[in-house]
């Protein structure tokens, strides 16, 4: 109603918030404004991040932490899911991964996080389908991951 009307303060907080973890990329796909963006690349302040979920709490029911950020470059990601489980009044939490990072321990890590949707973004069914879409992306290594 309030968007609709195009009132420049909206009255009542939105359900859902995207919330950019960090702003670093591994990548360069076709379909991000990532690479041609002319802001700063830097990772969210964890502070400003938990008053983002503290304001929020009891209001937003999803929380998505990725934006056109890689959110496995966020060097307080375990920390910024955990606490919007813990302060986040029931809002629940997801991201999106680009699999290149997904190796090892990282890849345990995620797997421990109290995340309610996970997304692997494989773009392809084929190698050169996939890196023509994933500009610096491996196929093979992502299937493997």
């Amino acid at each position: 109603m309030a968007f609709s009307s195009q009132l420049a303060v909206m009255p009542e907080l939105p359900v859902y918030l995207a919330i950019e973890t960090t702003s670093h990329c591994n990548l360069s796909c076709v379909m991000c404004p990532q690479p041609s963006m002319n802001r700063r690349k830097q990772h969210m302040d964890p502070a400003l991040f938990r008053s983002i979920v503290a304001q929020s709490a009891g209001h937003v029911e999803f929380a998505w932490l990725h934006l056109f950020g890689e959110p496995l470059l966020a060097p307080k990601l375990k920390e910024m899911v955990a606490w919007t489980r813990q302060e986040g009044g029931g809002m629940r939490t997801g991201l999106s991964t680009n699999v290149t990072l997904l190796r090892d321990q990282m890849s345990e890590r995620l797997a421990a996080l109290p995340l309610d949707i996970l997304l692997l973004s494989v773009d392809g069914i084929s190698a050169p389908a996939y890196e023509r879409i994933r500009v610096r992306g491996d196929f093979a290594r992502v299937l493997d991951n």
